[in-house]
């Protein structure tokens, strides 16, 4: 079959009436749509049109709520809290990500917490505006669990993502996002929908002996990166993105990928810095000598260049979607 060929303002207008079709209102439907149209730019697919049926089929059973208005609270003078009201996170982001901004420029850090939230989509995206403000930002999102503590069999958290937003003066702003987990859980769907094995050392059965089947993987739970250094990793972040918002925990949080259980009330942790409150006379400056260094080594990159390549080239190109998928896509008008 053909593939379809579409530019980015299509991906987001074609997003969005998808979105709105299916119970999601207009300005909600466009801050997701926002959301997808970036992922796909950077070549994320699995979070970007590929993940889409997922948030329809969330609105029309209930797990999101579309119509959500999220509510923002001052809590003090740098930190706020949003009720995202069981809705999407990202127009929760969208929310106060302006007020994070202003609070860590007047008092040189601030910290949000988002909870009665749902997936958050890239998080790294989330925390690359703080960095174009100048700010050194960090972001923490749990999800319903899918890794055993170390030495456990049972799922008990999310793959509970972390991403740092590192401003620049020569390059874009860089942007390490990585899951607690040695993948994220939509590359085992990925293969599970191709027919395709798991790689050795992604995931473990329901009895915690290692797999490389995608069902039984989905049974049982994936590995942590790093072993146990990556399990309290895991941990940290449900600190950060439970705990502080007052979410659900990620072993009490109905699953992001079947239509049971009710919303997920998961939770996000924001944090901003002025990297020029703390000692350095000149960050920006400062910053670039260790981004040289790396640079100056043969055959490295820093963080997310690989995303703003494919952003540079789907900006002019635009994308291709294959014919399954926009199908699958078009049938939920």
């Amino acid at each position: 079959m053909t593939d379809i060929h579409m530019t980015l303002k299509q991906v987001n207008e074609f997003t969005c009436d998808l979105l709105t079709s299916c119970g999601a209102a207009d300005e909600n439907a466009v801050s997701v749509a926002n959301s997808i149209e970036l992922a796909e730019s950077d070549g994320i697919r699995n979070i970007g049109l590929g993940y889409l049926p997922v948030y329809l089929e969330h609105l029309k059973c209930g797990k999101v709520d579309g119509k959500a208005v999220p509510k923002l609270h001052e809590t003090g003078a740098g930190t706020c809290h949003i009720d995202a009201g069981t809705g999407f996170a990202h127009p929760a982001t969208d929310l106060g990500t302006p007020v994070l901004i202003e609070k860590a420029k007047a008092n040189g850090i601030s910290a949000m917490g988002i909870g009665n939230s749902y997936a958050c989509g890239v998080l790294g995206h989330l925390v690359e505006p703080l960095a174009e403000n100048g700010l050194l930002a960090m972001g923490f999102a749990n999800a319903p669990a899918i890794i055993a503590p170390w030495g456990g069999k049972k799922p008990l958290y999310g793959t509970n993502p972390m991403a740092i937003a590192i401003p620049s003066k020569s390059f874009h702003p860089v942007i390490i996002d990585q899951a607690s987990s040695k993948v994220a859980k939509v590359a085992i769907f990925d293969r599970q929908r191709a027919g395709q094995k798991l790689d050795k050392g992604w995931a473990l059965d329901k009895n915690g002996n290692p797999t490389t089947d995608p069902e039984e993987a989905l049974q049982g739970s994936m590995l942590a990166i790093g072993g146990y250094k990556g399990a309290g990793l895991a941990m940290f972040v449900e600190v950060m993105a439970a705990a502080l918002t007052g979410a659900n925990w990620s072993f009490t949080a109905p699953l992001f990928n079947d239509n049971l259980g009710g919303p997920p009330k998961t939770g996000q942790f924001f944090i901003a810095l002025d990297p020029c409150r703390f000692g350095s006379d000149d960050f920006l400056s400062h910053i670039e000598g260790l981004f040289s260094a790396v640079l100056a080594q043969q055959g490295t990159q820093l963080p997310s260049e690989e995303r703003y390549a494919n952003r540079k080239r789907a900006r002019k190109d635009g994308i291709l979607l294959d014919r399954a998928l926009y199908d699958q896509l078009k049938a939920y008008k």
